[in-house]
């Protein structure tokens, strides 16, 4: 691993270790290989993908996704924004791929290699993904909390249009496209309250945007959250907090790092363990798959197929072939772009597809 790839690494372990939220992919052990060249983080696992791959399957299939389900969706990540703000810590790369669907029908947020804990009012390293970077990031200005909420209306805004609300050609049209501030309306058959909330997030001025705990409390977002379909779905008390982890100096000896990682957090291991982490709870898991009759083969229909009743569940497997990012135990992190499966994509098409993949940029802001 190159320097830039071990600090990104450790400072994602830091920041994970420090929370305990169930909407928040949790930490649970890291090392290095026997070599000690390798840097390797165990997560939890979030058995049902990414959001990436469900848009990309309702796309294909010419659906919709359920607005029931964009709420929950939407609340969830809300809540683990509010978590990260509340200890200053920037995400600075909230996409529809770094969302992770577990198999109770949570939704967590993870990859938080870029993650910073924020020192003063604001930052300025240019960062993020170009299809969800704030208009203020791409005027290369110093930015806060707002520029998450900003990258949070992109992401639900793509689970209701299967599409970004900005595109462009290039890097130069997309630019111009987000400094606009201008994107088609959602589709029709979503309500107002659901158009009122994303263009909230959207607004060019980052200080008109509403902030995680603002946004939760909007009267749209708390009446879905105090509805009854919403209040069957899994969820957890906010685990007890627990103090940010200092920064992790790394060593010139990569054996020495063994001894600043924290500690393994395994669920099964740790009496204190946080609620937050079930994992060998059955009887929990039996009740909600009775709940929400989680149905894998709905998941597999063929294209063109009956159309998925995603009242029943929050969960999108994609055990039917739809590859998700999802980390495996002893993985490392990849900073490399997610190269293009299958097929041969056109020019535009193809120019597309590397903006949206692009990886995070790290761009000093000129004096």
């Amino acid at each position: 691993m190159s320097n830039r790839e071990v600090q990104d690494a450790v400072n994602e372990i830091r920041v994970l270790a420090s929370i305990r939220h169930p909407n928040i992919v949790a930490f649970l052990q890291a090392f290095l290989n026997d070599k000690d060249k390798e840097l390797c983080i165990i997560m939890e696992h979030c058995a049902c993908g990414d959001l990436t791959a469900k848009i990309e399957r309702y796309k294909k299939r010419k659906q919709q996704i359920d607005e029931r389900v964009v709420w929950a969706y939407m609340i969830q990540m809300a809540d683990a924004l509010k978590c990260f703000h509340g200890k200053n810590i920037l995400h600075r790369d909230i996409k529809a791929a770094n969302c992770f669907l577990g198999e109770d029908g949570s939704i967590k947020v993870g990859d938080l290699n870029v993650a910073k804990r924020m020192k003063d009012n604001f930052v300025q390293t240019q960062i993020g993904t170009p299809f969800y970077m704030s208009p203020e990031v791409w005027s290369n200005k110093p930015y806060n909390f707002a520029s998450d909420i900003w990258a949070l209306g992109c992401t639900v805004y793509e689970l209701l249009a299967l599409k970004p609300p900005f595109t462009g050609r290039d890097f130069p049209s997309l630019r111009r496209s987000v400094m606009t501030g201008r994107f088609p309306p959602i589709p029709r058959n979503y309500s107002k309250d659901m158009g009122d909330v994303v263009a909230s997030m959207l607004r060019l001025v980052p200080t008109k945007r509403p902030t995680a705990a603002g946004l939760l409390k909007r009267p749209e977002v708390a009446q879905r959250r105090n509805s009854e379909w919403f209040n069957k779905l899994p969820t957890h008390q906010i685990c007890k907090d627990v103090s940010l982890i200092k920064t992790i100096q790394i060593p010139r000896n990569m054996a020495q790092l063994s001894n600043r990682l924290p500690k393994a957090c395994y669920p099964d291991s740790r009496p204190d363990s946080p609620e937050a982490w079930p994992v060998t709870d059955r009887n929990r898991k039996a009740s909600i798959e009775k709940i929400h009759g989680i149905c894998l083969a709905s998941e597999m229909a063929p294209l063109g197929g009956p159309k998925q009743d995603d009242n029943r569940s929050v969960c999108s497997s994609v055990r039917s072939g739809a590859r998700g990012r999802s980390r495996e135990p002893g993985t490392t992190p990849r900073l490399t772009p997610r190269a293009p499966e299958g097929r041969k994509l056109e020019k535009r098409k193809s120019d597309a597809s590397s903006i949206k993949n692009a990886t995070p940029r790290l761009t000093p802001r000129a004096p």
